[in-house]
């Protein structure tokens, strides 16, 4: 089909794709391996099944993207809530619940962005999760980024301006040119933090995955060839600043990379592939531009072209033999007008011509000349060889056919030329093309070889039989004909019949003329001579006629003194009569002086300048001519010729892109009367033929909403409603428009094409947004009761209008729709709440009084009665809740459990009754059966009906089901002052309910807290019982709990009716007495002792020694700790301590500073007789005889250095059984 539709001189072989390739086993990574595998691959894991796991996952990398969010840590089972870069601890939610948080945060996170150093930080020790093939794929990619990167600043690239999220603002976009930050963004939003889950379709996810097979191995193979000396470095670098530009979204990107990658391949399949490809994208994309098929209705252009060119190049795959991947973001639908525009455009462009011009730049001589200038070999020529061997095989070529014969380090002016007729040769060896039936003979000697009359002359070869000129044997046609019409041969143009091919040849000709004027060095009188009377023949007339712009050119390069001769040309060709082209008219014009170029415009410009497409190449060519003292004529010539004659102007619109011009020629003080005054009807037809082209002008053009309507006006009802087809699109010009012009705005169009573009209240209530809520209710009352009867017709639309408006039209609103839409909308419980949830307070009583009690409890249950209730005027709630039957009130509280609600809209001080004779003891007994109820309504009540609350309405029985626990009770008593805690116990609680709670001491402390000091002992005694609370004691750190809550004359008492028969098992040992002696006042210790008995202290101290050796090993004791007790213990001395080695253990475990006090006090216990037992320790023994004996004077300290050296060293603790044999008589 290819060789019947496109270039006949293109082979099947020509449109033959390239061989798959299997690329995936080159790259040196892991890569995923299907569709279905990217969740396995990236270790996506399921919310619902593993919650916290999947946060820990997927927020790290959505932190960049989520402005709000959770974090959830596993390990620790932490919630925090990420606000404003700061992490805030948050109530772990329940299984399920916390699931659904999870879903509703995350589920929108790809869209979204956050900028959180905290978080971030936060999470960084979790962001190893995903799996071990993803992170190698992620490093994998980046370290190829880092390396395109590392290329493009080395050679210096400066990609196009790209939109890319802004670090420190991830919410705003900011335009760069920047690599590193180009692809930064690419790997942040493609590769690393890419968001892959159930809201991802299908397509989009195929999409990924071409990039992360194929995407990657062309950017594997881009890095590889880039360093390829086969391929023209300027070349490389121009494919790769376009790549780096095109890495954007990920299906986009995958498309950059295959074409940069086809665009540097050397196998020809490819390479022609990629120029098919390259043509046809360029046809799409002057298609797409000059039909605006990527304005908005808002008249912005998208950044979308890359995808909508790729929805052309799909459509046609097949016929132009190209390889395409889908993209989820092309377009889905494509006009038959526009694709058979497309094949047109692209039947036209892929030729012969175009694909080799197309490969000589992929070859990119000028970059081989100057690397031929710079080396020092013939490198450089044999690696062109190489590239050119790839496309086939020519045995008349030689590569010294390319340089210059005068100087070798050169090529020849016309190298391109040889490079054309090769690539022809070579293409048509391998069977890409093929001449059969293509060629026609011309002349003698030398042979003229045509392919086809009507082709370019480049395809033409020539075989002059001057072996010895022309040692190639083959010369391009061009070059050929060149040097022999500068030798003054002009024979040879007789063969050229074909205007076209005089054009192009001409043009040639011309052009070497203007190289050779514009080069440094000047030609010689004798050469301009020869070159003027070589443009004068008549042979070369015909050559010329085609290209009087380049003659012109020619005339000003020229010295003034032949000017003559270039003029006499032109007139010969009858300039200015067969001027065609506006360039051609300004470069003609300008030949001339100045005060002529009006006349000459005036006389040629009407042919020739027939839209503002003409008159923007005229300007365009004037200021690239003229210089600057004269370039104000071409900037102020729109504006001169539209004071003139303003209707000259609007002749030359033909459509919207011109308008744009002018205006861009015109002040813009003139752009209002351009367009409002000046155009005529039919020249604004043609400007605003279509919605996007009304809202450019009014938004772009039109500075004022004065001049607005003034359009608006002219246009009239019929033009506006032909170019406003939607609501939306109506409302998109009102937004144009200030808020006090949009109503007058809407009275210009006729009532039926609003009823027409407002066909549901979906349209209606866009356009009421879009008014001021002031003016939203005149708007309304445009339209007649038929229409309202159609489009407003539920209560779910009447409830989405009425919200529009302001307090004071809701109302009038309400009253205008009363009588016909109220009472037949509202029909059922959903439709009743819809309404009423939107009225505003003031009339939501007028409501409810429009029903009757039976209707309000037809509407009203436990769903909605908070709602309703809720919505009311603190007035009007009690009306309401006298409205319902207090049956139907108690059914509807027992459903939705909302009596805390209820009391809340109550006043305080009538809630009590409402309880008692309202809903009743009964229903309330068995409505409150937790305490959380509970505690909720007394906290609802006053303080001082709490108790009666509690004794009256519920009663002990109910209470003692509801408050069953400790922690329960300890809740109720706090709701409740100290008078009534105790009544509260006594009274309602009880003892044996106590009993039952009862399980620990530090309960009883709780609650003993709670109650006031001068009761406390009488609830333990009374309430509690002594006795009950001795079996709760079992440590001596309890019973000091207890004692602690009391005073110290009630804990005295408390220690007596305990007695010592319920003392005695909790001071069981002598360690735990002496640690209560520790933390008893000597009041205390007193009753304590007294409590006890002589007896049962005497059996804890047992003796001396042991007593001592318990004072050296019970914790958190100092010195005047020891003190106090042994002082507590002093009645006891003569019968524990009764050694003196005992008695000088004791005292070593004292402060020095009170050793003597305590041996005196000792002493003074003793008879004489007593004393004597005391001699084992002789130093002990004379210093007891000498506090008996002393009456006056200072006794020498016991444990002074020269009396007992021995004794003034800190004793250590001894073991056991040295203990033992101390203790050995």
């Amino acid at each position: 089909m290819q060789d019947r539709l496109f270039d006949s001189l293109f082979t099947e072989c020509f449109f033959a794709l390239p061989p798959q390739e299997s690329h995936i086993t080159a790259i040196p990574f892991p890569l995923p391996s299907s569709v279905a595998s990217l969740d396995k691959f990236f270790n996506v894991i399921d919310v619902r099944n593993g919650c916290g796991a999947w946060v820990v996952q997927n927020l790290p990398d959505s932190l960049n993207r989520q402005k709000k969010g959770y974090i959830f840590v596993e390990s620790t089972s932490e919630l925090f809530y990420i606000c404003d870069g700061e992490a805030q601890p948050v109530a772990l939610c329940e299984g399920q619940q916390f699931a659904e948080l999870l879903q509703g945060t995350m589920g929108s996170a790809k869209y979204k962005f956050l900028d959180s150093v905290a978080a971030k930080k936060l999470l960084a020790k979790h962001q190893a999760i995903c799996s071990k093939d993803a992170v190698a794929f992620q490093q994998g990619v980046e370290q190829l980024l880092g390396q395109l990167a590392e290329w493009a600043k080395q050679h210096h690239l400066k990609p196009s301006p790209v939109s890319i999220p802004d670090p420190q603002h991830p919410r705003k976009l900011i335009e760069t040119i920047d690599v590193d930050a180009i692809l930064r963004s690419f790997l942040e939003n493609n590769i690393k933090n890419v968001v892959i889950d159930e809201s991802v379709t299908q397509e989009y996810r195929e999409g990924l995955f071409h990039l992360y097979t194929q995407g990657i191995w062309f950017l594997y193979s881009i890095l590889q060839l880039s360093n390829s000396t086969a391929i023209s470095l300027d070349f490389r670098k121009g494919v790769i600043t376009t790549l780096i530009s095109g890495l954007l979204c990920g299906p986009g990107s995958h498309t950059s990379l295959q074409d940069a990658y086809l665009q540097l391949q050397s196998d020809v399949p490819t390479t022609l592939m990629s120029v098919r490809r390259e043509i046809a994208e360029q046809v799409a994309l002057n298609i797409i531009r000059s039909h605006g098929l990527l304005h908005t209705s808002r008249g912005e252009l998208v950044g979308s072209e890359t995808h909508y060119v790729i929805n052309f190049l799909l459509n046609m795959a097949d016929i132009l033999a190209i390889q395409v991947e889908k993209d989820p973001y092309a377009t889905s639908e494509l006009s038959d007008e526009l694709m058979a525009e497309f094949l047109d455009g692209v039947v036209q462009a892929l030729s012969v011509e175009n694909v080799v011009e197309r490969i000589i730049a992929k070859l990119d001589i000028d970059d081989v000349a100057m690397r031929l200038q710079a080396a020092s070999s013939m490198q450089p020529l044999n690696d062109l060889e190489t590239s050119l061997n790839n496309y086939g095989i020519d045995e008349q070529f030689n590569l010294f056919h390319l340089m210059d014969v005068e100087n070798p380090k050169k090529l020849r002016k016309d190298v391109k030329y040889y490079l054309f007729a090769t690539l022809l040769q070579r293409l048509a060896s391998r069977g890409y093309i093929q001449f059969a039936g293509q060629v026609e003979m011309k002349g003698a000697e030398p042979v003229l070889v045509l392919v086809c009359a009507s082709r370019s002359l480049k395809l033409a070869q020539v075989f002059p039989d001057d072996a010895e000129k022309y040692p190639e044997k083959r010369v391009p046609f061009i070059p050929y004909c060149l040097e022999r019409c500068f030798a003054g041969d002009t024979s040879f143009l007789k063969m050229i019949d074909n205007e076209p091919q005089q054009t192009e040849l001409g043009g040639e000709l011309l052009n070497s003329i203007k190289h050779e004027l514009a080069a440094e060095k000047l030609p010689s009188a004798e050469w301009l001579e020869n070159i003027l009377s070589l443009l004068a023949r008549e042979e070369v007339q015909a050559f010329l006629r085609g290209n009087l712009g380049l003659l012109c050119d020619i005339a000003y390069l020229l010295p003034q003194n032949k000017l003559e001769n270039i003029l006499e040309i032109l007139f010969a060709l009858q300039v200015p009569e067969v001027l065609t082209e506006p360039t051609e008219l300004a470069k003609y014009q300008v030949l001339f002086p100045m005060e002529m170029w009006d006349g000459i415009y005036a006389e040629c410009g009407v042919g020739i300048i027939t839209d503002c497409d003409d008159l923007a190449a005229y300007l365009a060519c004037l200021k690239a001519i003229l210089p600057k003292e004269q370039k104000a004529y071409a900037t102020q010539f729109v504006e001169k010729l539209y004071g003139s004659n303003p209707q000259a102007i609007n002749c030359l619109i033909k459509s919207p892109s011109h308008l744009d011009f002018l205006l861009g020629q015109l002040p813009k003080e003139l752009h209002a009367k351009l367009i409002c005054e000046t155009l005529t009807q039919n020249t604004l037809k043609i400007i605003i033929c279509s919605f996007t082209n009304l809202y450019i002008v009014l938004s772009k053009k039109l500075a004022t909403d004065q001049q607005r309507i003034k359009l608006l006006t002219r246009l009239g009802q019929e033009g506006l409603s032909s170019i406003i087809t939607s609501a939306e699109q109506l409302r998109l010009l009102l937004e144009i428009m200030a808020e006090p012009c949009r109503l007058p705005m809407l009275k210009e169009f006729s009532l039926d094409h609003l009823k027409k573009i407002t066909p549901s209240h979906i349209e209606l209530k866009s356009l009421l947004k879009t008014l001021p809520i002031a003016d939203r209710l005149s708007f309304f009352k445009l339209f007649d009761f038929e229409y309202w009867k159609n489009v407003i017709n539920t209560a779910d639309i009447i409830a989405d209008i009425f919200e529009l408006f302001s307090p004071e039209d809701k109302k009038r609103f309400f009253y205008l729709l009363e009588a016909p839409f109220l009472r037949a909308a509202i029909v059922t419980k959903e439709d009743f709440v819809t309404v009423f949830s939107k009225l505003p307070c003031n009339i939501c009583g007028t409501f409810l009084w429009r029903f009757d009690r039976a209707a309000l409890e037809r509407f009203v249950d436990g769903h909605n009665f908070l709602k309703i209730l809720s919505g009311l005027n603190p007035s009007d709630q009690g009306f309401f809740l006298k409205r319902l039957s207090a049956n139907y009130l108690r059914t509807c509280i027992q459903q939705g459990h909302f009596l805390r609600n209820v009391l809340n809209v109550i006043p305080e001080k009538d809630r009590l009754e409402f309880l008692r004779n309202t809903l009743g003891t009964e229903f309330l007994r068995k409505y409150i059966i937790r305490t959380d109820t509970l505690l909720a309504i007394l906290s609802m009540l006053p303080i001082s009906g709490h108790l009666e609350a509690l004794r009256d309405i519920l009663g002990s029985q109910s209470i003692s089901q509801v408050v069953s626990t400790t922690d329960e009770l300890i809740a109720v008593l706090k709701l409740l002052n100290e008078q009534q805690r105790l009544e509260f116990l006594r009274d309602i609680i009880g003892q044996k309910n106590l009993d039952a709670m009862l399980y620990s001491v530090s309960h009883v402390c709780n609650i003993i807290t709670l109650l006031p000091q001068s009761a406390r002992l009488e609830v333990l005694r009374d309430i509690f019982g002594c006795d009950n609370l001795a079996l709760l004691i079992d440590s001596v750190e309890q019973l000091l709990q207890i004692l602690d809550s009391l005073s110290v004359m009630q804990a005295s008492g408390f220690l007596k009716e305990l007695n010592s028969e319920s003392l005695q098992p909790i001071i069981g040992t002598l360690s735990e007495f002496l640690h209560a002696l520790h933390h008893f006042s000597s009041t205390l210790q007193s009753v304590l002792l007294e409590v006890l008995g002589n007896e049962y202290v005497r059996k804890l101290c047992q003796d001396g020694f042991y007593l001592g050796m318990i004072l050296s090993t019970t914790p958190n004791l100092h010195g005047k700790d020891k003190l106090n007790i042994i002082n507590a213990l002093s009645k006891y001395w003569p019968q524990v301590i009764t050694r003196g080695s005992d008695l000088r253990y004791i005292l070593e475990q004292l402060d020095v500073a009170d050793r003597d006090t305590v041996t005196r006090n000792f002493a003074s216990k003793l008879t004489p007789e007593q004393v004597q037992c005391y001699r084992d320790d002789d130093a002990i023994y004379q210093a007891l005889l000498c506090w008996r004996t002393t009456v006056s004077g200072t006794v020498q300290p016991l444990f002074a250095a020269v009396r007992a050296p021995v004794a003034a060293v800190a004793v250590q603790h001894q073991p056991p059984q040295q203990q033992a044999m101390r203790r050995v008589p």
